[in-house]
């Protein structure tokens, strides 16, 4: 029998979507000349948050149009789990270039949906990266959320606030040997 859960979601616009999982700095290894990319993630969390996991693609730009980019056929595909110690999320060995990252989508924990059907939630949006070789990307927008006690929880993607400082003081220079800021 599957539950279904109630979504108060917040969205304030954004992205994402699949499969290479989140590190934290004291698993990152010397750089080999591709890229890393940062996000912020601040969850206010107690118990058992409805999404479980969070999914984001980001795409691979194959020209340099700002307001139209030809877009690689197959994404990029990402994941992290939403945990309120972590302020932030860490992929790398991610390709040098320009990349779009266009929906985040929030799955729940096995045998939940969410408004009566759906096996996930997304967000919508548009985010242009850059990832360097040898370097850290640091986005300039984060991932929050939050439960309240009525069974209601929220999830959004914001670039309101200093995300990159933030990155900067959580990611210390010890735990990234090799590596430099972008």
């Amino acid at each position: 029998m599957k539950k279904e859960l109630l979504l108060i979601a917040t969205v304030i616009g954004m992205t994402g979507c699949s499969s290479m999982i989140a590190k934290n700095v004291d698993t990152l290894k010397a750089p080999t000349g591709n890229g890393a990319l940062a996000i912020t993630t601040l969850f206010d969390i107690s118990g058992s948050y409805p999404c479980q996991r969070f999914y984001l693609d980001i795409t691979e730009k194959l020209n340099d149009s700002v307001e139209n980019p030809r877009l690689a056929a197959e994404p990029i595909k990402l994941n992290f789990f939403p945990d309120a110690d972590t302020k932030y999320v860490l992929f790398d060995g991610i390709k040098p270039g320009g990349y779009v990252l266009k929906e985040l989508r929030c799955y729940p924990a096995q045998g939940y949906v969410f408004n009566k059907n759906k096996s996930y939630l997304e967000l919508k949006g548009r985010v242009d990266l850059e990832i360097k070789a040898n370097k850290i990307t640091l986005s300039k927008g984060g991932f929050s959320g939050e439960q309240d006690g009525n069974g209601g929880f929220s999830f959004r993607f914001s670039e309101e606030g200093d995300n990159q400082s933030l990155l900067k003081q959580t990611i210390t220079p010890e735990s990234k040997v090799g590596w430099s800021f972008y």
